[in-house]
């Protein structure tokens, strides 16, 4: 028996677009085009990685800066693609493009809508303390990450995941995620649709270098998450005489009740780390990064820098 193929297009930009572009191009569904995006750096002349894809297979590719030229709709129209997949692509396309596609435009999103809308969902669950999180493919509407949910998968988050452990394990369920809605829709399955309840909609806003700048006057905890929500880019730092040192690995150590430090004071920097009273609890520095110097561990760095963490220095 014949399968039934579908005929797709495809929008996204990132690596996490080009894996599931390259697994749908592995099945026997068609993907009659590409959409991805220019680079935002403006130095930037080369091609993203899901372009090159769609050069090295052949595949029609579009850099659309937005959708508001009447050849755009023509063009997308005239490809008579069943089902638009969007994995990562970086522009909102509006409800006149969503609707061309007679089988629908989903999104896979990595995290449980309502939960994490935005452009940072995987970040901002980690900096929030969060147990779990997932995958959920929705039906796009003009709005950002509002539609009904088709399907969705859970993946917990563990204590010493960073940003680059939880995205492997993200796409993983993501491509579960992908063939599970590539089965229904070939099969015409009827899915069980799932409204998003608005009571528990939070937002996971893109992500600065600004803003992962260390303040000690945070607790331990949240400053431990905040490294690892941000490794292995862009990173946390802190200043040190105008110097931006990154923070690569920590721990955190209860508060000692034998004294009292100020909040950024290092108390000790020896073999085991760099020892840094915050708002609540002592936070060890294990690994670092000094400017244009490469990652070493605190131990390397203090063979060198020990006049640098003196106990006693408070940090700003």
């Amino acid at each position: 028996m014949l399968k039934k193929k579908i005929n797709i297009i495809f929008a996204g930009t990132t690596m996490f677009s080009l894996i599931h572009v390259q697994n749908i191009f592995s099945t026997h569904h068609s993907i009659k085009a590409i959409l991805t995006k220019k680079s935002s750096i403006h130095f930037q002349k080369k091609n993203n990685i899901v372009q090159n894809f769609a050069i090295k297979n052949k595949i029609p590719y579009f850099l659309f800066e937005n959708f508001k030229h009447k050849e755009t709709y023509k063009t997308l129209k005239n490809f008579s693609a069943d089902l638009l997949i969007v994995v990562s692509y970086g522009l909102l396309i509006p409800q006149k493009i969503l609707k061309l596609f007679p089988k629908g435009a989903i999104n896979l999103h990595a995290s449980l809508l309502p939960r994490w809308r935005g452009a940072a969902p995987i970040q901002w669950a980690i900096l929030s303390g969060d147990k779990e999180t997932g995958i959920s493919a929705f039906y796009m509407k003009k709005t950002l990450d509002t539609g009904n949910i088709l399907y969705s998968l859970k993946c917990p988050i563990e204590k010493k995941d960073t940003y680059i452990t939880l995205y492997s394990k993200l796409l993983i369920v993501s491509l579960q995620v992908l063939y599970q809605i590539l089965y229904i829709i070939e099969k015409n399955i009827t899915p069980k649709i799932k409204k998003q309840n608005l009571k528990y909609v939070t937002y996971a806003p893109k992500i600065f270098k600004k803003n992962t700048q260390i303040y000690w006057n945070q607790s331990a905890k949240k400053i431990e998450r905040q490294i690892r929500a941000f490794y292995p880019s862009p990173n946390s730092f802190f200043l040190l005489n105008g110097i931006r040192i990154k923070v690569l690995k920590t721990i955190i150590k209860k508060k000692e009740k034998t004294k009292k430090y100020q909040i950024g004071e290092i108390i000790a920097a020896n073999k085991k780390g760099i020892f840094i009273q915050t708002k609540k609890n002592i936070l060890i520095l294990k690994k670092i990064q000094i400017e244009n110097k490469k990652s070493m561990d605190v131990f390397e760095v203090l063979n060198s820098k020990k006049k640098w963490f003196l106990p006693g220095l408070i940090l700003q």
